[in-house]
This record gives C-alpha cells, structure tokens and sequence, in this order.
C-alpha cells in the first residue's frame, strides 16, 4: 500500500465521496471498497475524533431460492 499516497488522500478527499459497503442477508454492512479512499477515510475519522455520516454505496446480496 503507498502509504504517502492514502496521506494524501486522507487530507485532500472530500468527505462527500462516497465508500463502497457491502451486506449479506440481514447481517452489518462491512467497508468493500478495498482500495486507498476507505484507508483514508478511516484516517481522517481517528484523526478528527469526530463522526460524520458517511455516505455509501451499499451492495446486498440475494441468497438464491431454493426450488
């Protein structure tokens, strides 16, 4: 991971972009998005010590029907 580059990230990010989540069933969502902009948002959270809602795209997926 380059961590100069999620730094970066961390302090120049809008904080309206957007994360990508997703959720089996009923369970919790959980952070999918796998790339730099979800470790640089964790940052910037721990680092302002302050929650603001995070927007999300939320993927669910279906479990199959059984037939």
């Amino acid at each position: 991971m380059d961590v100069d580059h999620v730094r970066r990230l961390a302090e120049q990010s809008p904080r309206t972009e957007r994360l990508v989540c997703f959720r089996r069933g009923s369970a919790t969502p959980y952070v999918a998005d796998g790339n730099h902009y979800a470790t640089a948002s964790a940052i910037r959270l721990l680092r302002d010590g302050e929650y603001a809602p995070q927007r999300a795209y939320l993927g669910v997926r279906r479990y199959p029907s059984i037939r």
